[in-house]
């Protein structure tokens, strides 16, 4: 990819773990920068969504940082449930793109009707949030190994607050 392309990542981050770090640092070789787009960012204390935007952006940014990694932005886009005028929306709450990194398929579908490139995102098998957050919900400790440090520490102190 020529130098100077602007990636757009978007995800919900709850939390943000171990694939969302593999899928940064899959990204970054191929952009001189990543927008990182903290989606649905008005919820959280939800079963599927139980971290705030300010918890998830803390997790990324302390993640990224310990990694040695710069090269990003954070965006906290609102969710507006009406995918005809999404693509708009988090263009008004991000800088100038050149290209999307997704494996939603939606996501996908609505970055291409407006014309813009979309790339699918390498996978780190057996990690995701909802399996993160099965286990935190049942009181499980093997969801330590899925999340980063930072993370891990973020949610920590999340528990013992609650």
């Amino acid at each position: 990819m020529p130098a100077g392309k602007i990636g757009l990542y978007v995800g919900k981050f709850q939390p943000f773990h171990n694939g969302h770090l593999f899928a940064v640092t899959t990204i970054l070789p191929s952009v001189s920068k990543l927008i990182i787009v903290i989606g649905s960012s008005q919820y959280h204390n939800l079963k599927s969504q139980p971290f705030s935007v300010q918890q998830r952006r803390q997790m990324i940014e302390q993640t990224l940082t310990t990694e040695g990694i710069n090269k990003f932005s954070i965006a906290e886009v609102p969710d507006v449930h009406d995918n005809n005028n999404w693509v708009e929306h988090v263009r008004h709450y991000v800088p100038q793109f050149d290209i999307v990194f997704t494996n939603n398929e939606l996501v996908r579908q609505l970055f291409v009707a407006k014309g813009l490139e979309v790339r699918a995102i390498k996978v780190l098998t057996g990690v995701s949030g909802t399996l993160v957050r099965q286990k935190l919900a049942t009181k499980e400790s093997d969801w330590l190994p899925l999340v980063p440090s930072a993370t891990a520490s973020i949610i920590k102190g999340s528990i013992s607050a609650s």
